[in-house]
């Protein structure tokens, strides 16, 4: 989670930075000849991270909502992509807690993730976000994000 003010396109962009470094976050599977072969793609030019506001809802709601969006929506998702040609096995999910608490989900399926995997994920994650945010204001000093990670 981000507890600081948190600039989207920058978050976008250093996500892209970890999806170039990290091979499995461009691989799919598809087929062939009855067998699931991996294909790894060029990163993409642009990354969209889906966004939802819960600022607005009690402790109680936003922990309900956040639990259905996973259970219902991303979780499917992930699990349909395994059975489709060319999707990416993870879904990201960026949901603002309140007004400074931006909480940054990211679904993997199992094949291409661990635990292991999180902690490098979410260092190179912030590594990239506090260069991309320091060069964006290069005359302040670059903010230490306060993280925590789930691995759902």
């Amino acid at each position: 989670s981000f507890d600081s003010p948190l600039d989207i396109r920058l978050l976008e962009e250093a996500f892209l930075d970890v999806i170039k470094n990290q091979g499995m976050l461009r691989a799919t599977l598809s087929r062939y000849d009855k067998r699931k072969l991996w294909n790894q793609h060029h990163t993409p030019d642009r990354i969209n991270i889906p966004f939802i506001d819960l600022q607005h809802y009690s402790p109680t709601i936003k922990e309900t909502l956040g639990q259905n969006i996973v259970n219902e929506i991303i979780i499917p998702d992930v699990q349909a992509a395994y059975t489709e040609e060319n999707s990416v096995l993870y879904r990201p999910l960026l949901v603002k807690a309140d007004k400074r608490n931006h909480i940054l989900v990211i679904y993997f399926d199992h094949l291409i993730f661990d635990g292991m995997s999180g902690e490098i994920i979410e260092r190179n994650l912030l590594t990239a976000y506090q260069s991309k945010e320091k060069n964006q204001n290069p005359e302040q000093p670059a903010r230490i994000l306060h993280t925590s990670s789930s691995i759902l």
